[in-house]
């Protein structure tokens, strides 16, 4: 994360626009609206026994097809606009939203995998939704 502090804030702006690395965990037994688990107006959690579970190798494979850009789903609940008006206003208000983007991920690499869980760090482009990354995914499998 990165934090300006005092005149440091000024450089922010200069920051936002640069390549990423991130780490996630992407749970396969749990959704939500947002595709996020931090915040979410609907959740859902499936029975780990009912599920069909992802070999690494699967997984390794899906994820490589990101490198180096991919067409990826956009999360509803973002900040992204259409027509002028922020997707998350529109999900909101009850429309359906189905907007992809192509996104930029340089690397990525698999820290553990025990279903349902993963956790990878991925080096992306700026403007690449880590969530969409995780909802395609599970979508996937």
């Amino acid at each position: 994360m990165i934090l300006g502090v005092g005149k440091g804030t000024k450089k922010l702006t200069s920051l936002i626009g640069l390549d990423k690395v991130y780490e996630t965990t992407i749970d396969f037994s749990k959704m939500s609206d947002t595709w996020d688990l931090g915040y979410w107006e609907k959740y859902e959690e499936y029975d780990v026994k009912s599920l069909k579970v992802p070999e690494y190798k699967s997984i390794k494979e899906k994820l490589s097809l990101l490198v180096p850009e991919y067409e990826l789903p956009l999360p509803a609940f973002s900040a992204k606009k259409k027509e002028g008006k922020r997707l998350y206003a529109l999900a909101r208000s009850g429309q359906e939203i189905s907007e992809t983007k192509v996104m930029r991920v340089q690397s990525f690499e698999i820290l553990e995998y025990n279903f349902p869980v993963l956790r990878l760090r991925l080096a992306v482009g700026s403007g690449t939704y880590i969530r969409s990354i995780g909802y395609w995914l599970g979508q996937e499998f």
